[in-house]
C-alpha cells in the first residue's frame, strides 16, 4: 500500500506489520492503512526501540571478529609455510634425482671424450670400458635411468592430481558462500522477530 501524504498531519507512526508498505504513517494514513493498531508504533518509541536494539547488539564490538580474523590469518600463514616446505623438499628431491642422472651420464661422456688414446688411459677408465664392452653396465644404467624417469613422471602426475584436488576444494566457495548466506538470513530473521516482540 502506498503512503498518502497528508500535508496537515505529520508522520507520527511506523508500521511494523509483516508486509510491504511505505512504513511511515500519519494518523490519517493509519486509518486508511487497514492494519491492527498493534502493528503501528509511535515514531519516537520505534526510534528508541531501534536504537536500543542496535546498541544492545554491539555492532561496534569487533573483538570476536578480530579474533576470528587473526585465527584465519595464523592458519593461512601456517598453511603457506607448510606448502613452501613441502614444495622445497619436493624440489630438492627431484633435483637430486636429475643431478644423479646427469652425473652418471657425464661419467660416460667423460669416458668417450678422455679416452681417445687408450694407451694413455688410467686403469680405472680401462676397467670401466671393459665392463661396458663385456658386461651389462651400460644396459643396467639405461634400465635404472628409465626407472628413475618413470618414477619422476608418476610423481609429477601425483603432485598434479593432488594440486587439482586441493584447488577444487578451496574453490568450492559456493558452499562457503551459501553457509554465510544462511547464517546471515537466520541472524536477520531472528532480529526481526525480537524487534516485533
Amino acid at each position: 500500500m502506498n503512503y498518502i501524504y497528508h500535508i496537515k498531519s505529520p508522520i507520527s507512526l511506523i508500521c511494523i506489520a509483516p508486509h510491504k508498505c511505505q512504513r511511515k504513517l500519519c494518523v490519517e494514513c493509519m486509518y486508511d492503512h487497514g492494519v491492527d493498531t498493534k502493528q503501528t508504533v509511535p515514531i519516537n518509541k520505534f526510534q528508541d526501540k531501534a536504537m536500543k536494539k542496535l546498541k544492545d547488539s554491539k555492532p561496534g564490538d569487533t573483538s570476536k571478529l578480530n579474533e576470528q580474523r587473526m585465527i584465519f590469518k595464523v592458519l593461512l600463514t601456517q598453511i603457506d609455510q607448510m606448502l613452501k616446505k613441502i614444495l622445497e623438499e619436493l624440489s630438492q628431491s627431484i633435483k637430486q634425482v636429475y643431478d644423479q642422472i646427469e652425473k652418471e651420464n657425464q661419467s660416460y661422456l667423460n669416458l668417450i671424450n678422455e679416452n681417445t688414446n687408450l694407451a694413455e688411459s688410467s686403469y680405472t677408465d680401462i676397467e670401466k670400458l671393459v665392463n661396458i664392452v663385456d658386461g651389462p653396465t651400460l644396459y643396467n644404467w639405461n634400465v635404472e635411468k628409465n626407472s628413475y624417469l618413470i618414477d619422476l613422471n608418476k610423481q609429477k602426475s601425483l603432485v598434479g592430481s593432488a594440486y587439482q584436488d586441493f584447488y577444487r576444494k578451496v574453490r568450492r566457495r559456493d558452499l562457503i558462500d551459501s553457509i554465510i548466506d544462511q547464517v546471515s538470513i537466520q541472524v536477520i530473521s531472528k532480529g526481526k522477530k525480537k524487534f516485533i516482540k
